[in-house]
């Protein structure tokens, strides 16, 4: 069943030819208009809107489409699911489960931000590789260090989406936390719609998974992934200059 459904979507998944910006399916060769072919030149998944439903849909579909992007939520889902598990055990210490909880959201926003490099990758037509994304978040200690304070700061589950977009940006931009929440505040007013319904499916979807013993940890890292390729597609549309490859 999950196999005619996984054919499905790749049968109907568009792309818009970044030469012409006409849609080509899968089955398609070149563009039916300009030529363009996709196996001899650079090739990206591309949106007809900029709306919240269309980040959201690509991020879907991208990790539908491109098996290795879920990887990291797998690995994230099953550490966030044993932790889960503990603090249901453990009723007595209220500040062990706190800080098992900050230990988990700390892991979910590396991988997450593992996630991201892989995903930018796919956008910007290079091979996706776990093994080099996790050796690339290591080497950059600033990561590390952020997602530390973004795991304590995740307590507050309202939090949580906006730190996934300043690890977005600061990933994609390959900047610094600071001026990545700089630029994270000026993305919020210049496209606040799109913004605050991703924020809004993050919320929504931690609430109603964060309290599901054990299978909750692997509904929360999929709702972090999906919040954060969200952003990462939004990022992208907004400033596709990044990359030529990227431009209409």
């Amino acid at each position: 069943m999950f196999l005619k459904f996984y054919n499905k979507i790749k049968i109907y998944a568009l792309s818009l030819c970044p030469r012409c910006g006409t849609p080509i399916y899968e089955e398609d060769e070149k563009c039916p208009i300009c030529g363009y072919d996709p196996k001899t030149s650079k090739f990206i998944y591309r949106r007809y809107k900029d709306n919240p439903f269309s980040h959201l849909g690509n991020a879907l579909k991208l990790f539908i489409l491109e098996p290795p992007l879920m990887a990291p939520t797998v690995f994230s889902g099953i550490i966030m699911a044993a932790i889960m598990g503990i603090t249901i055990i453990n009723t007595e210490n209220n500040f062990i489960n706190y800080l098992l909880m900050a230990i988990g959201y700390f892991q979910l926003h590396l991988f997450n931000i593992i996630e991201v490099h892989m995903g930018k990758n796919t956008y910007i037509n290079k091979p996706q590789n776990l093994r080099k994304s996790l050796r690339y978040t290591i080497e950059q200690r600033h990561y590390i260090y952020t997602t530390i304070i973004s795991g304590i700061l995740s307590l507050t589950i309202f939090l949580i989406p906006i730190i996934s977009l300043i690890l977005v940006i600061i990933v994609y931009d390959e900047t610094t936390p600071i001026k990545a929440t700089k630029k994270s505040i000026t993305l919020l007013k210049e496209n606040y719609t799109d913004i605050l319904s991703i924020i809004l499916f993050s919320i929504v979807g931690t609430l109603l998974f964060k309290n599901i013993p054990i299978i909750g940890g692997i509904f929360l890292s999929t709702i972090f992934m999906i919040t954060s390729l969200a952003f990462l597609d939004s990022h992208i549309y907004k400033y596709p200059e990044k990359h030529e490859n990227l431009s209409p």
